[in-house]
């Protein structure tokens, strides 16, 4: 079936199937063609599409300047897309289901109320060098909506700071690529630059944040 075919075949079911408006069908169509063409572009077979695919695909996406809302609605239509190959055999689970969608404001965990959070981080003491270093931890698992354990695992080289992105591994080995704002950047930014390599001391260390001694922080080290 060729490009042409399986959009109007996926946008048929929209309105037949899945009940969809109009307006939703063509803006989903419209997502998944941007994706499909591109897929060709890169000589990738769509039964061959892998999650790190699409990660790249976002990355891409978000480094030619696609905004945040439009990502997320964009990740909206293609897993739909994604619902709609399962259905019909073409792939054996929705990959578009491990993107998750970027937000414009921070994910704030609700066990912690805004102020509470304000007080944890004004709490830290930011004159030394592990200060610092927790002012990034806690900004980015809030911002971002993290487990401890989560950010404990991150490696540097899943950290893309002109992207503003992170992929995170998280329970079932799943991957997801999360979006950070703006004090989060700033804040990993001052730790990469100034803390981090006083930590380490040259050793090649491949996790993110790290503790005294230079080695990748614990999960129970965080809390100390």
């Amino acid at each position: 079936m060729t490009i042409d075919g399986l959009l109007d075949s996926f946008y048929t079911d929209l309105i037949l199937v899945k009940r969809d408006s109009e307006q939703t069908a063509q803006t989903y169509k419209t997502s998944s063609k941007e994706f499909l063409n591109w897929c060709l572009n890169e000589k990738i077979k769509l039964k061959n599409v892998t999650v790190q695919n699409l990660m790249y695909y976002i990355v891409k996406r978000k480094t030619e300047g696609s905004k945040s809302l439009t990502l997320a609605k964009d990740i909206s239509g293609m897993r739909s897309f994604g619902e709609y190959l399962v259905r019909k055999q073409i792939w054996s689970e929705n990959l578009f289901l491990q993107l998750d969608k970027p937000k414009e404001t921070r994910a704030i965990p609700k066990v912690l109320s805004i102020e509470q959070i304000d007080e944890l981080l004004s709490d830290i003491d930011k004159t030394t060098p592990l200060g610092i270093r927790d002012d990034a931890l806690f900004e980015l698992i809030y911002s971002c909506g993290l487990r401890i354990s989560e950010a404990c695992d991150l490696l540097i080289a899943n950290v893309h700071m002109e992207e503003r992105l992170i992929l995170v591994h998280g329970k079932g080995d799943k991957e997801r690529l999360i979006p950070f704002g703006q004090q989060a950047y700033d804040k990993i930014t001052i730790y990469l630059n100034e803390v981090r390599p006083l930590l380490t001391k040259g050793k090649s260390v491949p996790q993110l944040f790290v503790n005294y001694k230079g080695i990748g922080i614990s999960r129970k080290g965080v809390w100390k």
